[in-house]
């Protein structure tokens, strides 16, 4: 069953990207090759709301497309985080072995 989006919401997002200055219009192909899938796929997104068309002057259909925002220069990886837990747990290891022998010295000491 194919569904048809509100227009409503298709109007608001359709203004909603209109309004971002970074957006850009492009042929059915050229944004089948920029998204990696094909102009069947595009159609599709089309048709559930995902992606906004019009048609230019000759009559050929374009898609707007939107950048992804840019990575923030501040954002951590999931391999980064991996990293920074085992060092914690290397440490947290270093630290029990030390507590462990100073305990054990403490009690030849107490002797």
């Amino acid at each position: 069953m194919r569904q048809t989006p509100d227009t409503g919401c298709l109007e608001a997002r359709v203004q909603a990207y209109i309004e971002q200055p970074q957006s850009e219009w492009v042929t059915k192909s050229e944004a089948a090759a920029r998204l990696g899938v094909s102009e069947r796929t595009i159609d599709r997104r089309i048709s559930r709301g995902e992606l906004v068309k019009r048609r230019n002057s000759e009559g050929q259909v374009l898609v707007m497309l939107v950048p992804e925002p840019e990575a923030d220069e501040h954002a951590t990886t999931v391999a980064e985080i991996r990293a920074t837990i085992a060092t914690f747990d290397a440490l947290i290891g270093e630290l029990q072995r030390n507590q462990l022998a100073a305990k054990r010295l403490l009690s030849k000491l107490a002797k």
